[in-house]
């Protein structure tokens, strides 16, 4: 597995810590609005949740009628130790 350039490993850490406060399912809308990232950062949302998916850290569970994409941690502890950082 490719190493995750520092600048996108900053943001998978920003949305992993911003899912895990969101629950064990969240949805890309809910992430855009409690993460703390930068307008080049949100743009990148779905890319970095491909790479976690890819990474088996989280999955994509379905996409709804609107677009918005629901997700879940693969496992629960992953976001239990999120949450508590």
């Amino acid at each position: 597995m490719q190493k995750l350039s520092s600048e996108t490993a900053v943001c998978a850490l920003i949305l992993l810590k911003s899912a895990a406060v969101i629950g064990n399912v969240f949805t890309v809308k809910q992430l855009r609005c409690v993460s703390d990232l930068d307008e080049h950062q949100l743009l990148q949302i779905g890319l970095q949740l491909e790479e976690l998916e890819n990474r088996d850290i989280m999955e994509l569970l379905y996409e709804d009628g609107y677009g918005d994409k629901i997700y879940r941690f693969t496992h629960s502890f992953m976001r239990e130790t999120l949450y508590s950082l």
